[in-house]
């Protein structure tokens, strides 16, 4: 009976764990600064190659240039200080619920598509709208 089950796992198991790039990499083995805010410097960087690339597909990518990152700061990050349009918080007007019921028919439920088309309003709010 033992003997099956681990045959039967072991079919299961194709490399050691140690194998995998997601394993090895730093941003998963605790090492990245965690909560340590960003200095001017790599906000600078940051915009920088985001004006070279002009749009990035993967985040992962840019670990390379900032180390002790992971691609999930780099991305909060880039959103900040790209998407830094002034957000309104006040409820939304008539004119709003309109123009997104409009850019909803036209869209469909994509809404990143439907908050880039509105000004004052994140992709979030209108979603939850």
């Amino acid at each position: 009976m033992f003997w099956s089950l681990t045959t039967t796992l072991r079919g299961y198991i194709r490399q050691p764990l140690s194998n995998y790039r997601f394993l090895r990499s730093s941003s998963y083995l605790g090492t990245a600064k965690k909560g340590a805010p960003w200095t001017p410097e790599e906000d600078q960087k940051l915009l920088e190659l985001l004006r070279s690339l002009k749009g990035v597909r993967k985040w992962t990518t840019l670990e390379d240039y900032f180390p002790e990152r992971t691609h999930l700061a780099i991305r909060s990050r880039a959103r900040t200080l790209v998407g830094s349009r002034s957000v309104s918080r006040a409820p939304f007007s008539q004119e709003e619920d309109e123009r997104l019921l409009e850019l909803v028919e036209t869209h469909g439920e994509d809404f990143l598509t439907v908050g880039s088309f509105m000004e004052k309003r994140s992709p979030y709010q209108c979603s939850r709208r």
